[in-house]
């Protein structure tokens, strides 16, 4: 059974041709991240526009920034929109995976993206110094074995994904024109590394992470909360009322 699996494994890393340079959308990364793309779909990080988002678009409706066209939600609500189409996308692949950094202001944080397309970054455990290029090495009996996607580079040294961090650029605070932070944060829980953001919304699920390689668990990409699998984030929040 396992043979099959990477038969077809194999294959699929054959005829998937993602074109990274233009991969706004999460059609490129299905054919090898099929489980978490599914996940992702449902997620309200998927459905971030306004198009997609009625409580979004309810709120944008009544802004005094719409009249002059000035769409300001869109570095944290369609990152990497560069086209029409691609505004009804919303937050995708490249909008999480390629921060490099967080920049901190007073009135919202700000993300700042790597200029180098192929590069992902990521976290798992036992991997913080690596930075994984895809290679295929062949042992003296002929078996080969594959490193890496074919089609990115994976930076597991970024430090920003071991703990909330990587969330602060767009989830830290929104501060209004009088100075009154109209949202917030705690900054202890998101540096905390053993409970923070990531551990509570993206907990750790079954299934494999790609089709290239098996793994027993992945973290979930349809990101726990009031309106998407409220259920997995029960298990890590308690709520009482006095």
């Amino acid at each position: 059974m396992k043979v099959i699996f990477y038969i077809l494994a194999l294959a699929a890393s054959v005829f998937a041709s993602p074109d990274m340079s233009s991969m706004a959308n999460v059609e490129a990364c299905k054919k090898c991240h099929p489980l978490i793309s599914e996940e992702f779909e449902s997620s309200m990080h998927k459905k971030s526009s306004i198009y997609e988002d009625k409580v979004h678009k309810a709120i944008w409706d009544k802004h005094p920034a719409k009249a002059k066209g000035n769409y300001k939600c869109a570095k944290c609500h369609t990152p990497n929109a560069k086209t029409k189409k691609q505004k009804h996308e919303g937050i995708t692949c490249l909008s999480c995976h390629t921060i490099t950094s967080i920049q901190n202001h007073d009135k919202s944080n700000k993300n700042v993206y790597t200029d180098k397309v192929k590069t992902f970054y990521s976290a798992e455990a036992g991997k913080e110094n690596q930075i994984l290029k895809y290679k295929t090495t062949t042992t003296w009996y002929g078996n080969k074995t594959t490193i890496g996607s074919a089609y990115h580079d994976i930076d597991y040294t970024n430090k920003n994904y071991y703990d909330g961090q990587v969330c602060m650029g767009c989830h830290s605070h929104k501060q209004n024109s009088h100075q009154l932070d109209v949202c917030k944060t705690e900054e202890a829980g998101a540096k905390n590394t053993k409970e923070n953001c990531i551990t509570c919304h993206m907990p750790q699920v079954g299934g494999s992470a790609t089709t290239v390689r098996i793994s027993q668990k992945h973290a979930f990409h349809g990101f726990a909360g009031a309106r998407v699998a409220h259920r997995k984030l029960a298990k890590y929040v308690d709520l009482s009322f006095l």
